[in-house]
């Protein structure tokens, strides 16, 4: 995503399919992602992971979506975690280098005192 030339994206996993009507979700995007609000737009997952939520009771406590750091606590979940497959046009690349660089190098980057005692962050 960060090093593409182009203007509208949309990512994609190897498991999933473009069929046909596709293109409109790129004029949507398009529309969503702008000057005045530049940041990716990422779809809803339909687990909550949130702990205190009942759907998450019968899986295990990783699942949840929950902060390590007791000193610095993290902000409160105010929505479901969202899938890594987002549509964004060019005006959300600074602030996905920005967030990316927090997760690549947490220590040399000016990222969020309760982000940088998470370790290492996956969507898996």
């Amino acid at each position: 995503m960060m090093f593409t030339k182009i203007r509208t994206g949309m990512a994609l996993d190897a498991d999933q399919f473009a069929s046909r009507g596709l293109d409109v979700m790129f004029q949507r995007a398009a529309e969503e992602t702008t000057k005045e609000y530049p940041y990716p737009v990422l779809p809803v997952h339909w687990m909550t992971k949130d702990p205190e939520s009942d759907d998450m009771a019968q899986h295990p406590a990783n699942w949840l979506w929950s902060w390590t750091s007791k000193d610095t606590p993290g902000p409160k979940q105010t929505q479901r975690w969202s899938h890594a497959h987002p549509t964004w046009t060019f005006y959300a690349l600074p602030w996905m280098a920005k967030w990316t660089s927090f997760v690549l190098a947490p220590s040399k980057t000016d990222g969020p005192e309760w982000l940088k005692p998470q370790g290492f962050w996956s969507d898996e």
